[in-house]
């Protein structure tokens, strides 16, 4: 419970901004509105192109991992 209130305080300064980010949004002029959308959708693009070299990194890792584990037992 101590190491609880010890974050509580780093918790409590990430997640607020994220819970006043739409009232916050809600002011933008129509150039910055155009930005925030090419932001998020780079973000959006980037975040595509991580989860299939993710699955790439996996796949290889566990591929390499089973084909030690068939060699060790081979010889």
């Amino acid at each position: 419970m101590n190491k609880l209130k010890q974050h509580y305080g780093k918790w409590l300064a990430v997640v607020t901004p994220f819970l006043f980010a739409p009232m916050a949004h809600a002011a933008l002029s129509t150039d910055a509105q155009a930005a925030v959308d090419a932001v998020s959708t780079t973000a959006s693009d980037f975040i595509t192109a991580a989860w299939a070299i993710a699955i790439v990194c996996v796949v290889g890792f566990t591929g390499i991992k089973l084909f030690k584990k068939a060699i060790t037992k081979a010889t």
